[in-house]
């Protein structure tokens, strides 16, 4: 009789964990997605868990460009409607911000820019998302009252702030950070 231990399946990983697992070790390790058996030794898990959940890599890269495209960037604007949507603009761009630190939505942005500058593929769904942010962001400040270029330019900056400061060597924690969001919001809103 056989003695080998199953694990259980609350101990098996999920396509989402799968995800978010690999995400984190493409934001240490750029190149960490190449490589099939690199990122399963590294998650510490067979090349099984990972042909449950994807087909080929090919098949891996696109759920995972899609995975960050929802989690990390449609998902926000549904927050934001769902928990302030009837709220003036600034209160709105508040929550906003708060969202973006409270769940670290930058956290990825670096290294989806340096894969998307290898994989066109990638790079036009970055200028999707891109778009999609300037967008929200450009609504809030024109409901805010700037004019349209000022708008335009006050939601470029805002999010290239958000996108780039997850990539700052210099880091803040996530309280300072959330400490400083009415001081930011004051700074974005300055006429």
């Amino acid at each position: 009789m056989s003695t080998t231990k199953v694990r259980p399946s609350q101990s098996r990983l999920s396509r989402d964990e799968w995800l978010t697992r690999a995400l984190e070790i493409l934001a240490e390790k750029h190149n960490a997605l190449l490589n099939i058996d690199a990122l399963v030794k590294r998650m510490g898990v067979t090349k099984g868990s990972f042909y449950w959940h994807f087909k080929d890599r090919d098949d891996f890269l696109s759920q995972l460009l899609d995975y960050w495209v929802y989690e990390f960037n449609e998902k926000v604007p549904k927050e934001l409607n769902k928990a302030v949507g009837d709220q003036d603009a600034k209160t709105r761009l508040r929550f906003l911000l708060t969202y973006l630190v409270e769940h670290d939505c930058a956290r990825y942005d670096m290294v989806v820019r340096s894969w998307a500058a290898q994989d066109p593929k990638v790079g036009k769904v970055l200028v999707k998302i891109d778009k999609l942010r300037l967008n929200i962001v450009q609504t809030l400040f024109t409901e805010i009252g700037f004019s349209e270029t000022d708008a335009r330019t006050r939601a470029r900056i805002f999010v290239t702030y958000m996108s780039l400061r997850a990539g700052l060597f210099v880091k803040t924690s996530k309280r300072e950070e959330l400490a400083a969001i009415d001081a930011q919001i004051e700074f974005f809103t300055r006429r």
